[in-house]
C-alpha cells in the first residue's frame, strides 16, 4: 500500500506586506497545488490574519496563522519566522504598530535618497501598501525603468550598504523570538543559508539558550549543501525542521512559485504540538 505523503509550504507572502497576491488568492493557488496547509508569513504585520483564517475555514483549508520578523544581529539582517501565536495579543500588536511606524519612515527616507540621486521617485505612489519595505520601492524603481530586476535595484541602491540604504528599526533576533513565546507561539531561524559575515552555528545556539524551536532547513534559495548542513545542526540541536518557498507572488509560467519548496506536514504536528505546550505554560 502507497501513503501519499503530505506536504506543507510555511513561508508565505501575502500583500499585507511585499507579496503580490491577496491572502485569499494565496489560499486559492494553495489548494490548486495540492498542499496540505500554509502560513502566510508577512513581514511584522499580523493585520490580515483573521480574514484569511475566515477564508481558509470556508475552503476547508488548514491556515496556520504566521509572521516573519525582521531583526539585526551583529550588523546583519536575521528574519524570524513565528507560527500558532496569540495575534490578537494588545502587546504584540502595539510593538507591531511601531514597527510599522517606523518601517514608513525608512521608506520615506530611502525615496529621498533615490530623489537626490536623480531618480524620479514619489512615496505617494508606493504609501498605500499596508507594510511598506525596500521591495515596494524597487518595484517602482523597475515600474519607472530606471532598473530591469528586483535584484539590480538591491545591488545599485537598497541592499546592505549601497546608495540609499537606510538603517532599520533596531530588533534582536532575541527579543523577537521572546515576543512570539510570550504569545504563546513557536519560532523557526527564516533561511539561515542567506544569513552572511557571521558564524551561523554560533548565532544559532545563541537562539537555542533562548528557545528556538526550529530552523528553516528547506527554503528556494538554499542550496544542496545548506540544506545538508541545517539538517546536522537540526539533529544536533534537537529542532524541528521547517520550509518554504518565501513565495512574493511573482509569476514563472502563470504560476506563483507557492509550494515549489515544502515540508513534509509532520513538522506541522511537531510545531503544533510545541505551542500547545507553550499555552499550557
Amino acid at each position: 500500500m502507497i501513503i501519499e505523503m503530505e506536504y506543507a509550504d510555511l513561508h508565505i507572502h501575502s500583500t499585507a506586506s511585499d507579496g503580490m497576491l491577496k491572502p485569499e488568492e494565496v489560499i486559492d493557488w494553495a489548494i490548486k497545488k495540492g498542499l496540505k496547509a500554509i502560513s502566510i508569513t508577512d513581514h511584522d504585520d499580523v493585520s490580515q490574519i483573521e480574514t484569511s483564517l475566515e477564508y481558509a475555514s470556508k475552503k476547508g483549508f488548514e491556515l496556520i496563522p504566521g509572521i516573519e520578523l525582521s531583526t539585526e544581529y551583529s550588523g546583519t539582517e536575521v528574519h524570524m519566522l513565528g507560527y500558532f501565536f496569540n495575534y490578537k495579543d494588545k502587546e504584540l500588536i502595539d510593538f507591531l504598530n511601531k514597527l510599522k511606524d517606523s518601517r514608513t519612515e525608512r521608506a520615506k527616507k530611502m525615496v529621498k535618497k533615490l530623489n537626490n540621486l536623480g531618480y524620479n521617485i514619489d512615496f505617494e505612489d508606493i504609501k498605500d501598501n499596508k507594510t511598506i519595505g525596500r521591495p515596494h520601492i524597487a518595484r517602482e524603481m523597475i515600474k519607472k525603468g530606471y532598473c530591469k530586476s528586483m535584484e539590480e535595484v538591491f545591488d545599485r541602491f537598497l541592499g546592505y550598504g549601497k546608495a540609499a540604504y537606510v538603517e532599520r528599526y533596531k530588533l534582536s533576533p532575541f527579543e523577537a523570538l521572546e515576543k512570539i513565546k510570550k504569545c504563546g507561539g513557536v519560532v523557526s531561524l527564516a533561511h539561515p543559508g542567506l544569513i552572511e559575515h557571521i558564524n551561523k552555528e554560533v548565532l544559532i545556539k545563541r537562539l537555542v539558550d533562548w528557545g528556538l524551536d526550529g530552523i528553516e532547513v528547506y527554503h528556494t534559495k538554499h542550496t544542496k549543501q545548506d540544506v545538508e548542513y541545517f539538517e546536522r545542526l537540526v539533529n544536533k540541536y534537537n529542532l524541528i525542521p521547517t520550509g518554504g518557498s518565501d513565495c512574493h507572488g511573482d509569476l514563472v509560467d502563470g504560476e506563483p512559485r507557492l509550494g515549489d519548496t515544502t515540508i513534509p506536514y509532520n513538522s506541522v504536528t511537531m510545531l503544533k504540538k510545541l505551542s500547545y505546550n507553550n499555552i499550557k505554560r
